[in-house]
């Protein structure tokens, strides 16, 4: 949000290749990167994926009649 704020995420034994994000604030801008650190040390960090939040009264379109 201010540049400055980092959040670290625990993942143990996951073989998952996504990661939910919460408690993001609405029409703000984020620039996420992703890191592995294990046992054999760290891996090097992904690009940075830029992305805005929408408002709350934005829709997403969905494909699931559970809208």
């Amino acid at each position: 949000m201010d540049g400055k704020m980092q959040r670290f995420i625990r993942e143990v034994n996951t073989t998952s290749r996504s990661c939910v994000l919460w408690d993001l604030e609405e029409e703000t801008d984020y620039i996420i990167q992703v890191q592995s650190i294990g046992l054999y040390g760290e891996s090097q960090a992904s690009k940075r994926v830029h992305f805005r939040t929408l408002k709350k009264t934005d829709r997403f379109p969905s494909n699931s009649s559970n809208q």
